[in-house]
């Protein structure tokens, strides 16, 4: 894994308060979709298996 190259994220629409994905799309072809969850005004990545957002690895 190499840490150059450009990378494009697109925030998909909600499907429950305060819970969002990012897609991520890598120079390489690579996709990788990361949960967010918004807790008292602040958005933190959700991140593992058991991740609250319910979206997949």
């Amino acid at each position: 894994m190499g840490g150059e190259g450009l990378v494009a994220g697109a925030l998909q629409d909600p499907v429950a308060p305060n819970l969002a994905t990012v897609e991520l799309r890598f120079a390489d072809g690579r996709e990788q979709r990361v949960g967010l969850v918004r807790e008292e005004g602040t958005w933190w990545l959700s991140l593992g298996e058991k991740a609250r957002w319910g979206g997949r690895g």
